[in-house]
């Protein structure tokens, strides 16, 4: 009817903005589920034309792109350095004969950090402990990764971009653990310096 067409003229006109109010989103799903969520995302104005999509690295797998990264492109997620991994990956199919797990690289990874952490100790199972947890860490095909005493773990990832039918690499991390920051110290504690600058100990 003519009021409708009216009434759609007006909105025209108005300049309807997106119904959300944040720059970021991020999304915990699996590579599975990501079409899905992300399908009812953009029917909210909250795909990535509008909102900065963030995922984890659940997003590094094939079944991203089962729908050419429709709604997704441009989002961001950590993963893998790629070069690791693959020679990982390539590995085990000549092997195995078979494409790998992601859990078979967890697997991998284990074995190796148990082993150089032995051979780090030189050989002797007193110093073993302290070893897993080397400040420097360890260089395994998941990327550098530190184990912590309190039962967490800390990697360094890459950062990609979802593309149409893959990624890209957006930023690499580096493939070692900068060094510790010291602890501050304490003002209750004399620093060594105290006697120099105030030998009276004023």
């Amino acid at each position: 009817s003519d009021a409708s067409l009216t009434r759609l003229e007006d909105l025209k006109i108005l300049n309807p903005q997106p119904m959300v109010n944040f720059g970021a989103l991020y999304l915990p799903v699996t590579a599975e589920k990501l079409p899905l969520i992300a399908s009812q995302l953009a029917f909210y104005d909250m795909d990535s034309d509008h909102v900065q999509l963030i995922g984890s690295a659940l997003w590094h797998n094939k079944s991203v792109y089962s729908n050419k990264g429709e709604y997704i492109k441009g989002a961001y997620y950590p993963a893998p350095n790629y070069k690791l991994s693959a020679q990982l990956e390539s590995d085990f199919k000549q092997h195995y004969k078979k494409d790998m797990l992601p859990i078979s690289s967890l697997a991998y990874d284990a074995i190796k950090l148990v082993t150089s952490a032995y051979v780090y100790s030189d050989y002797r199972p007193n110093r073993l402990t302290d070893m897993f947890y080397a400040p420097d860490g360890y260089l395994l095909s998941n990327g550098p990764t530190k184990l912590l005493k309190n039962g967490l773990t800390e990697r360094l990832y890459d950062t990609y971009e979802v593309r149409t039918y893959s990624y890209v690499s957006r930023e690499a991390a580096p493939l070692a653990f900068p060094p510790a920051v010291p602890d501050p110290l304490d003002p209750k504690e004399k620093s060594s310096f105290d006697s120099f600058f105030n030998p009276w100990g004023f």
